[in-house]
């Protein structure tokens, strides 16, 4: 059956049932509203007159706190002469409590009431008969009396008039300063007594908002207590049983039969004991449903008669014909891949469902396109990723191997990118590496670039700061050299970033089809092996792949594997260097040197295993081993009275960005029992200098310890005298660079100047790498504190120091003796 059939069917069961239902339904469920309506109502009604309760209890209990604390009342209540108390005292209290009555007009009696129960003090606000002056058997004082609190607040009838009242009183504790001690305990003059009208609440409980209405409200016993006039009427005597019997158990509306007539009742808690109820008759109630069933009842026939032909009539062209258009244009967006829209007029629903259909449209169009573009593009860059790349290199290696031509990978890490990225925040970062991927595609690209220029040359971003740049149709490898230049050179000029120029650098690995690999992925592997000896070399330059660096490559895979198992069994071994005082020849300290031996490599001398280690993160937990093993031996040699010896521990950059460092190394030595001041650090300059701010105060807070800092192999970084007097050091070591080349005028002249400088610092001047008596005549003659090298002492093991520092001690022991 079409739709054009099932819908008017469908319309017309859909409009007659429901409407005859709801017909049937209507004074049901109008009953029901009018009954939550009436709850809802009744309950708000309910609560306000709690609420009033609440706020004329608050009020009253704020002023008898306020006059039972008040100088008059008290100078009132300590006036023990009758008659004075009657003459001279009596008339200002009362001229203040009329006052307040007039202010609180609720207010209709105040009294104060000794303790054996006599009532003192009597106001009243119009004349009330004073019944029993004598209260030490009324329910008001007993209660008073048995009451741990000191105020006090009940709703009893008034015997005086007969009205059931609101008493809030307060227990009055004075000192007598008079004759009393300040320090004694107030002692119990009195009460202080407010009762309270309720005709307002009467009142209210009286203008019933709804017609016929009652709200009464009971004690515990379940006896009406107001309004007044129920406690006299008899025409309700059986509406109060049956508040009586709902005392006791106070719950939502029900419903009862009173007098003949039904009644809905509900209750609600007031104070003490007190319970509010509210009677409505249920013909009050349901009268506007019984108004809203016939209204109902004609509606419901009149909109059968009249929208059934009108349904059938709009819904072909209204529905149908809509969703046959929004049919065929599904077909075709499952069909095709091209924008799919439909023609909309109008706001109604189906109209809103084809602007959702060309919404929907346009924005799957649009996510194709995109999904297509981020399955080959670089997001941040624009530039191809690693999948475009290694398909296009893939294809151009499939044409080389039929032309026999010659192609070549480029593989580019930025130097020192990590530095930037970390200061200057990652949308930096971001910036940075745009502009570099915008260089590299528009120098590429260029014509001008150099003589090489392929259709297929392309540059795609890895990921991180890693790119990589294909060139097709090679003339010679000397054209990839070329290039590499070329882009060293783009690479290299300012970048603005956040109104400054920064300098960065390149390296790049070079790997050639077919001489350095004939697959996509051998020929990125050799261009990123070449690429690691680039910066391995000093970064901002290139490297061609050969087989000695893929040799070079592997055993460094093999001994950084080596290095896990010598960092799990303690397979290293510290050598010790001594340093001697350049005017007595004698040993003053110790530099600790590792030294790995393994058995396949022999001796793996530290320039080759340290930077592995930096690279993958062991240095962190080989500098560690260090420490501990150094505190170790100097404990040793100090246990066994070599005292005056000092041992210096060399600390990479890694470590010291460790922020838990220093705090890790202050407890190492704490805790070996070395001598304070005998272990001290050696830092390289760049290590010192390219540091952020934390490592200047981390070395601050060492030195604050005892622990000294010494700048080793000065001369290879900066070499900036004048930024020497910024650096938080105590020693001053000079690279043996400086030492080799002492016969050269220029260097000596430098070198004087060091040394000269370091000591107006107040910086200790060690020279390293003194292997001849010119270098020690010359260090001598310029004042050099310390020298260290192969002329006194090559690095020894621990055993060959501890003779040496034996045999040194005894020659000077013999000495002296």
């Amino acid at each position: 059956m079409k739709l054009k059939t099932k819908l008017p069917l469908l319309l017309t069961s859909l409009v007659c049932i429901p409407l005859i239902l709801l017909g049937a339904m209507a004074f049901v469920e109008l009953k029901s509203a009018a009954e939550k309506s009436s709850v809802t109502q009744v309950t708000k009604y309910l609560e306000q007159v709690v609420a009033q309760t609440d706020r004329l209890v608050s009020t009253a209990q704020a002023n008898v706190e306020l006059i039972a604390d008040d100088s008059l009342l008290h100078n009132y209540m300590l006036t023990e002469n009758e008659d004075e108390r009657y003459t001279l005292m009596q008339r200002p209290l009362l001229r203040k409590l009329k006052s307040i009555m007039k202010v609180f007009p609720q207010y209709y009696e105040m009294r104060v009431i000794l303790p054996d129960g006599y009532e003192d003090l009597r106001l009243t606000s119009y004349f009330i008969a004073n019944l029993k002056e004598e209260e030490e058997a009324s329910e008001l004082f007993i209660s008073m009396g048995h009451d741990e609190h000191n105020e006090k607040t009940q709703f009893l009838t008034n015997p005086d008039n007969d009205k059931f009242s609101l008493y809030v009183s307060k227990r009055v504790d004075i000192i007598n300063k008079a004759v009393e001690s300040f320090n004694a305990a107030p002692k119990m003059r009195g009460y202080f007594v407010i009762t309270v009208s309720l005709d307002a609440i009467n009142k209210v409980l009286l203008d019933s908002p709804w017609s016929g209405g009652r709200f009464i409200i009971t004690d515990q016993s379940g006896a009406a207590v107001l309004p007044y006039s129920a406690k006299t009427a008899t025409d309700i005597t059986s509406v109060y049983q049956a508040l009586k019997q709902d005392s006791e158990r106070p719950s939502s509306f029900s419903v009862h039969e009173l007098d003949g007539e039904s009644y809905y009742h509900t209750s609600i808690s007031l104070k003490q004991g007190l319970w509010l109820h509210a009677l409505l008759p249920e013909n009050i109630l349901l009268q506007y449903s019984r108004d809203m069933s016939w209204l109902v009842t004609i509606m419901t026939l009149s909109t059968v008669a009249f929208s059934v032909p009108l349904l059938i009539f709009l819904s072909h062209f209204q529905i149908v014909r809509p969703l046959n258009k929004l049919h065929h244009a599904f077909l075709r967006l499952g069909n095709n891949v091209e924008l799919i829209q439909v023609k909309t007029s109008g706001d109604d629903e189906l109209n809103e469902l084809g602007k959702e259909f060309n919404r929907m449209s346009l924005k799957l169009f649009k996510s194709n396109e995109k999904i297509r573009e981020l399955a080959f593009n670089d997001p941040l860059t624009g530039l191809p990723n690693r999948f475009m790349f290694t398909k296009h290199l893939n294809l151009s290696l499939e044409s080389a191997k039929c032309d026999r031509g010659q192609l070549a990978v480029m593989f580019i890490d930025l130097d020192n990118f990590k530095h930037i990225n970390d200061s200057l925040g990652h949308q930096s970062g971001d910036q940075l590496l745009h502009e570099i991927g915008d260089r590299l595609q528009h120098n590429l690209r260029s014509k001008d670039f150099c003589e090489h220029f392929s259709d297929s040359d392309m540059v795609a971003r890895l990921g991180g700061d890693e790119f990589t740049v294909f060139l097709g149709e090679l003339p010679s490898i000397e054209t990839a050299e070329k290039v590499a230049k070329r882009i060293l050179e783009i690479i290299s000029q300012p970048i603005l970033l956040g109104g400054k120029n920064y300098y960065i650098s390149a390296s790049i690995g070079i790997a050639c089809y077919p001489q350095n690999g004939v697959t996509t992925q051998a020929l990125i592997k050799n261009a990123d092996i070449a690429m690691y000896h680039a910066k391995k070399k000093g970064k901002g330059g290139y490297q061609h792949f050969s087989d000695n660096l893929s040799r070079q490559n592997d055993e460094f895979s093999v001994i950084e594997q080596k290095m896990h198992e010598a960092v799990e069994h303690e397979l290293f071994e510290l050598y010790y260097q001594p340093i001697v005082d350049s005017n007595t020849h004698r040993i003053v300290s110790l530099e600790a040197l590792i030294r790995w031996y393994d058995v396949e490599f022999g001796f793996i001398p530290p320039d080759k295993f340290i930077p592995l280690a930096e690279k993958n993160g062991l240095i962190t937990v080989i500098g560690d081993w260090v420490i501990r093993e150094a505190c170790r031996q100097l404990k040793i040699w100090q246990d066994s009275g070599i005292v005056d010896i000092q041992l210096a521990i060399n600390v990479s950059a890694i470590q010291l960005n460790n922020p838990k460092f220093a705090q890790e190394l202050y407890q190492t030595i704490k805790n070996s029992g070395i001598i304070p001041g005998t272990l001290y650090i050696e830092l390289t300059e760049t290590t010192i200098i390219n540091g952020e701010q934390e490592i200047f105060v981390t070395l601050e807070w060492l030195r604050s310890r005892g622990i000294r800092v010494a700048l080793d192999d000065f001369g290879t970084g900066y070499s900036s005298l004048s930024y020497l007097r910024n650096l938080p050091i105590d020693i001053l070591k000079i690279d043996q660079s400086f030492i080799r080349d002492i016969n050269d005028k220029n260097n000596n002249v430098i070198l004087s100047a060091v040394i000269v400088m370091a000591h107006a610092l107040g910086f200790k001047v060690v020279a390293e790498g003194v292997e001849e008596r010119g270098h020690l005549a010359f260090l001598v003659k310029e004042g050099c504190d310390l020298l260290q090298g192969y002329m006194f002492s090559r690095p020894q093991t621990a055993d060959d120091i501890t003779r040496l520092l034996l045999k040194e001690t005894s020659e000077e022991e013999s000495q002296t003796g």
